[in-house]
């Protein structure tokens, strides 16, 4: 499969380089990313430099690197076209469009005390290479990951069809036996388990909801009512059953074992 092509052409990253709209919904979405990533690091680590592998568009990697106050700052996607909007958006960021493996030939020498790996680990073919080749160049790693093993999810066809380019899905356990065979120390962690947490992206949704809502005929408009109001009960008063039905979000802090710089 031709990974650069496929996300040159995906169709969320079109969207966002041409739907202003689209552009408001990921800035919202990267700000509670943000904030959710960087909550989970511990209050007296300070970093001099930071990468985001898989970078897209720069947003979320500008955010964390502004909270962090950190001014040396390099992002990395497969994606030239995501690269080019990176570059006009943010110019005070260093982007490159090349793989990990690239990136490391090209610059053998360069370590980083802290690493973004958001929504990325799932589109790697082989994510223990991945992880091992990322946790030799960066002491620290800062990570989210969505738990798709779930009721939800349960007829999705994972592989190289899926429209997002996931090519697997994991369970909690899972998650954490595979940062432990890639030497990951884990120190801090944090299950979200709806995006909903965020104000602002709430009350977006619900806008959403509402237009989508209006297309559909009065039966098919209270059943839609009747099941996100089941769905955001069961949030609130039976977060385990949420977990199982629609599964969630890991957002993780590491430190690499295999680190040396």
């Amino acid at each position: 499969m031709d990974f650069k092509k496929f996300y040159n052409e995906q169709k969320e990253y079109i969207d966002f380089r041409n739907i202003p709209l689209k552009q408001f919904e990921y800035n919202i979405i990267s700000e509670y990313k943000a904030n959710t990533l960087t909550s989970v690091i511990p209050k007296n680590k300070s970093f001099n430099n930071i990468m985001e592998i898989g970078c897209a568009h720069g947003v979320l990697l500008n955010k964390i690197s502004i909270k962090l106050g950190i001014k040396s700052v390099v992002g990395i996607d497969i994606a030239s076209k995501n690269i080019e909007l990176a570059k006009s958006s943010f110019p005070d960021i260093s982007f490159f469009c090349c793989t990990i493996e690239e990136y490391i030939t090209s610059n053998p020498t360069n370590k980083f005390e802290i690493a973004i790996l958001s929504d990325i680990i799932e589109h790697i073919p082989d994510e223990v290479e991945f992880l091992k080749k990322i946790s030799g160049i960066a002491k620290t790693l800062l990570i989210n990951l969505p738990l798709e093993k779930c009721y939800y999810y349960r007829n999705r066809v994972y592989g190289e069809s899926d429209p997002s380019g996931h090519l697997r899905n994991y369970s909690f356990n899972e998650a954490f036996h595979l940062f432990e065979k890639c030497n990951l120390r884990i120190i801090n962690y944090r299950k979200i388990i709806d995006i909903k947490e965020s104000k602002e992206y709430y009350n977006y949704l619900k806008k959403e909801l509402h237009s989508k809502l209006k297309l559909k005929t009065p039966i098919k408009r209270l059943k839609s009512y009747l099941l996100s109001k089941l769905k955001h009960y069961i949030l609130i008063y039976l977060p385990s059953l949420y977990h199982r039905l629609y599964g969630y979000n890991l957002f993780v802090y590491v430190e690499s074992k295999n680190f040396s710089g």
